[in-house]
């Protein structure tokens, strides 16, 4: 902003009617809403003075978002901790009860089993299932989406007592509170096939969102 200063008042000379016109005019001019860059004191639009969401994608540069700027708080990956007996010739659900991470905590590991979307957006998922013994027997893993088959894994086939294991993968849009679970198929192949445990066991479900809706 155009100040009068001290010597402004008292060198007549200096000071003329110009001099005051153009002073006061570039404070009207300020006061009327237009305030140029060059008249704000350095630091002094803070971001507590920014209305919210004023800042818009279009007014940051490119060159501006930085990786440290990328961070997705939705991911998560989890597993079961015990075997778990599949019934013949029904999808049952898969109870992955330990979190590997969870970093936004909308896993969940002890009721439902399943994930529920934070936000509306575009996800990505990968499942996987083993089943030991069979003789003989086909298994398949599947995504469900609020309790519907939406993506099928691939068809393992077993015989002679061998383990056989499905994985199943996709990107999947949700809405906010829609939820993933894995499911697992067994066609036959007896009462003793049982999926394999564990962290490092053939049984999991992990995802993350890409982008949002």
């Amino acid at each position: 902003m155009a100040l009068i200063n001290v010597p402004d008042i008292q060198n007549l000379d200096a000071a003329t009617p110009e001099l005051w016109n153009t002073r006061f005019g570039t404070i009207v001019n300020e006061m009327n809403g237009n305030l140029d860059a060059a008249n704000l004191k350095d630091a002094a639009v803070t971001a507590s003075k920014l209305a919210t969401d004023s800042v818009t994608t279009g007014k940051i540069a490119d060159a501006n978002v930085t990786p440290t700027k990328w961070y997705n708080p939705y991911k998560f990956s989890a597993y079961a901790s015990a075997t778990q007996s599949l019934p013949n010739a029904t999808s049952t659900k898969v109870t992955l009860d330990t979190e590997l991470y969870d970093t936004n905590s909308n896993y969940d590991p002890t009721t439902n089993y399943r994930y529920t979307a934070p936000v509306s957006g575009f996800y990505s998922f990968r499942g996987s299932c083993g089943v030991s013994n069979i003789n003989p027997g086909v298994v398949v893993a599947y995504l469900y989406k609020n309790g519907a088959a939406v993506k099928t894994g691939n068809l393992s086939y077993g015989t002679g007592g061998n383990d056989v294991g499905s994985v199943v993968v996709g990107d999947i849009q949700l809405v906010s509170g829609d939820y993933i679970e894995l499911y697992a198929y067994k066609s036959s192949g007896g009462a003793k096939n049982t999926q394999t445990a564990g962290a490092t066991g053939s049984i999991s479900l992990a995802g993350h969102l890409i982008s949002i809706t």
